[in-house]
């Protein structure tokens, strides 16, 4: 992901990895990573547009299905 530190793009793909389990509420993912919910949900917009990027087209239509907000 371009223009973002190692240390967003970590948060970002754990965000990510954290709302795909399913366990947790978006509240508290946001609060677990220290950032408010409306940056999670961006963070989880750009991880979808970010496959949109490289190509993957199956992936691509998974993931936006995943995060129908984007």
């Amino acid at each position: 992901m371009r223009g973002l530190s190692e240390q967003t793009q970590r948060t970002v793909m754990v965000a990510e990895t954290l709302y795909r389990e399913q366990q947790l509420g978006v509240n508290e993912i946001a609060q677990r990573l220290r950032i408010s919910e409306v940056t999670f949900n961006k963070y989880l917009c750009l991880r979808a547009s970010s496959f949109a990027i490289i190509g993957r087209q199956q992936q691509v239509y998974r993931t936006m299905k995943f995060f129908p907000a984007c």
